[in-house]
């Protein structure tokens, strides 16, 4: 058992000492165990090797927990970090799925899918400060941010981009992840007042249950393709061929070296070569878009590659149907006819437009241009939430729009 001493800050700028254990063997896990199944509010946050490694993957997972009192306040903080190198999170995983047990957890959505990825964990209850932050309207809602407006705490931007995955943590990293975590119960104690008093509690509680729930299977498959990349959309079919050379050859290094792909060459790299072509070294330096050392350690192979990729048959993007692709002009009008309702209606409301129905559903129901509630609810576009606050208003907008282009 690894019991260490973390320095926290407080509200007034001093800090207080409280005892962690870090569980990096069977019979720590044990005891977390124990005490995991003894609470039914826990914080949770993760810290992965994304700036390190050409795979993310999760190397700490961080909890705290606390018992109220009986004057109504939260106890003595109780903080435990997990080394999943180390021990065998996967038997944790019917603790998780517990619907008695809320989890709170800032921005959970990339996090979830990275602990069903590795772990197949599914959390059952979850609290997200994020959501809530939004819904009620704060101005900031990192956690970042949220750390200094809230509970004047500032958390180091270098130690949260330290490398994860190597072993012994320092003491930085240890204190940092044991601050990420241990304000969450009483931030979460806030935004439930928050949204309770504004009368969105239900609201929230909805829309964290369809964040726990979503379908995050493809979560780092090896079915993505180069395709499917973000970046790919924004190159042109004459710079495609070498653009596809380009990023094909990143991959096979990024593997090699075992380093995220941008501190291969960047995106913004990649398209500046595939749409410049230089030629040769003198003409690869002129780009300006790659340093000294990039140049002379990766020159000759990008060089070749933009020579392949200008020899090959040129790439053409695969057809993919969508039921949420605009299809025709008619399905554009009525996608900015929903979209300019949901400007309205945030702007109403005081939240962010995706907050209130997202791009993919309202394309989805520009598609299907339900003219019913009841037609609206066959195409499962909306959970029940949103078409029982939303759906007349949405079935108005596509009546009145298929009336006047009718």
């Amino acid at each position: 058992m690894s019991d260490i001493q973390v320095s926290l800050a407080t509200r007034n700028g001093r800090t207080r000492a409280l005892g962690c254990v870090l569980v990096d063997s069977e019979p720590d896990l044990r005891r977390f165990e124990r005490a995991l199944s003894a609470h039914t509010l826990v914080a949770l946050d993760t810290e992965s090797n994304s700036a390190h490694s050409y795979a993310s993957r999760i190397c700490l997972m961080q909890f705290a927990m606390t018992r109220r009192r009986w004057d109504g306040r939260d106890g003595e903080l109780e903080l435990w970090l997990l080394d999943p190198d180390r021990v065998d999170i996967r038997r944790l995983v019917p603790l998780f799925a517990d619907p008695n047990r809320r989890f709170v957890m800032h921005g959970a959505q990339s996090e979830l899918g990275y602990l069903h990825k590795e772990f197949r964990i599914r959390v059952a209850n979850l609290f997200d400060t994020q959501i809530a932050a939004r819904l009620a309207s704060w101005t900031s809602t990192s956690i970042g941010s949220i750390l200094e407006d809230e509970f004047q705490v500032h958390q180091s931007k270098r130690v949260r981009m330290s490398d994860w995955g190597k072993r012994p943590f320092t003491a930085s990293q240890l204190t940092y992840a044991c601050g990420d975590v241990a304000y969450l119960v009483p931030l979460y104690r806030k935004l439930f007042r928050c949204l309770s008093d504004c009368n969105r509690l239900a609201e929230g509680l909805a829309h964290m249950e369809e964040v726990a729930s979503a379908d995050y299977s493809r979560i780092g498959s090896r079915d993505k393709t180069f395709w499917d990349h973000q970046t790919t959309k924004q190159v042109s079919l004459k710079h495609m061929g070498v653009y596809k050379s380009l990023w094909e050859w990143r991959e096979q290094i990024a593997l090699a070296w075992d380093r995220p792909r941008s501190r291969v060459v960047t995106d913004k790299v990649l398209l500046s070569l595939a749409r410049n072509q230089p030629t040769s070294r003198r003409s690869l330096e002129q780009c300006k878009c790659l340093d000294r050392r990039q140049v002379r350690l990766l020159g000759d192979d990008i060089l070749a590659c933009i020579q392949q990729g200008q020899t090959q048959r040129v790439a053409v993007r695969p057809f993919k149907p969508s039921t949420t692709s605009i299809t025709d002009r008619r399905e554009l009008g009525l996608f900015n006819a929903l979209r300019r309702w949901r400007l309205g209606k945030s702007n109403e409301r005081g939240v962010d437009p995706d907050i209130v129905l997202s791009k993919h559903s309202l394309k989805a129901i520009a598609a299907e241009a339900p003219m019913s509630v009841t037609a609206l609810a066959g195409y499962h576009i909306l959970p029940d939430w949103k078409l029982e606050q939303y759906g007349q208003e949405v079935v108005e907008i596509v009546q009145g729009f298929s009336q006047v282009s009718g």
